[in-house]
């Protein structure tokens, strides 16, 4: 009777080892399988980060081409226009011009973007201009904006018109606010036409306040 009792001890434990090994068997085999079907799984396709990168370039007129000077000392360099570009008088650095600041292949502008993203990418959206027209004072202006901003409020105004200068007409390139449409700087073709007249006041051009002060502090 009591070697009865020790053979069912016995075969119970025996059945829980192999319930126990076939679990753990079990668990490795599934843990594998997994593993495998996770291979074999591709990723879900994550939405792709949105690169700088805009439409339509906008070209300048051609007589615009080349370089342009001025007399103000804050403008270090020439003001340079290309066919689809510009080179800052203040920087010298080239930015490229587009008509739209819509970041190509989506729905949204820079500064719709998260700030995040603006950070990261302020280097690259630095190499771009936004261009668009305005008429103001009875000028057409070209307006030159940062496109990474939705204001014009940090762009420039740009005009070309011509100039009688000592009897010989040339063309001057006007800058100005945007919003008023008042010249503050103007360069020409030459260095030493833009020190001859870098501060005359040509009749048929309105002036900023500020440069009309300047002319009556000389």
């Amino acid at each position: 009777m009591k070697s009865n009792k020790i053979l069912t001890v016995l075969a119970a434990a025996a059945i829980g080892v192999s319930t126990a090994t076939s679990i753990g068997a079990t668990q490795v085999q599934t843990s594998h399988a997994a593993a495998e079907q996770a291979k074999t799984v591709k990723p879900s396709k994550q939405a792709k980060a949105v690169k700088v990168a805009f439409g339509k370039s906008y070209t300048f007129p051609k007589e615009w081409a080349g370089k342009w000077y001025s007399n103000d000392l804050l403008r270090m360099e020439p003001l340079d226009f290309h066919k689809t570009g510009l080179g800052s008088p203040r920087s010298g650095e080239y930015a490229k011009a587009v008509t739209s600041a819509k970041l190509k292949g989506t729905n949204k502008y820079p500064w719709q973007m998260s700030a995040d993203w603006q950070a990261k990418n302020a280097k690259e959206l630095n190499k771009y201009v936004r261009v668009s027209q305005k008429k103001v004072n009875g000028i057409d202006w070209i307006i030159v904006t940062p496109v990474g901003k939705k204001s014009i409020d940090n762009g420039f105004a740009f005009a070309a018109r011509t100039e009688k200068l000592n009897g010989k007409k040339e063309t001057v390139i006007f800058e100005a606010n945007p919003h008023v449409g008042a010249a503050t700087q103007q360069y020409f073709r030459t260095k030493e036409l833009a020190d001859k007249y870098g501060k005359h006041q040509f009749k048929n051009m309105e002036y900023s306040k500020w440069v009309l002060l300047r002319s009556k502090n000389k």
